[in-house]
């Protein structure tokens, strides 16, 4: 809807418009295709890792466009293109290895938090519940 929007009145000739060659019938096929499995992916990923994922991984899109315009088209790799792949892909392991790091630690403890009878409850020292009242 946004790219007609922003189409319509940029290209008025109705004869531009038209589908004519196989070529371009397909491509417009090709991209609805891709982009409706784009958002089914998307949809998936907030479903099964939250929102977090869907996030960190939006910025490698830069970096398949840079090696698939260097494979196909062949343009060319300049070095700020490599480097700013090689920090976008390390921001994204940091980020993986943190949330990693995090979900250990919760992991841990929650582990068997269910309280029954004749349980015992842990017993907090003053010098842990004053920390957890700095945080909050």
């Amino acid at each position: 809807m946004q790219s007609l929007v922003c189409a319509v009145p940029t290209e008025r000739s109705w004869s531009r418009w038209k589908l004519d060659s196989n070529f371009r019938l397909f491509s417009a096929i090709f991209q609805g295709i891709c982009s409706l499995l784009a958002f089914f992916l998307i949809m998936a990923a907030v479903h099964l890792q939250g929102p977090l994922f869907v996030s960190v991984f939006n910025p490698l899109v830069l970096v398949f466009v840079a090696i698939a315009g260097f494979l196909v088209l062949d343009e060319k790799l300049y070095m700020g293109s490599l480097l700013g792949s090689i920090i976008i892909i390390a921001g994204l392991y940091l980020v993986l290895w943190g949330k990693g790091k995090e979900t250990k630690r919760l992991s841990k403890q929650t582990h068997s938090v269910t309280v029954e009878e004749g349980d015992k409850l842990p017993v907090k020292s003053p010098k842990e519940e004053h920390k957890e009242k700095e945080i909050i």
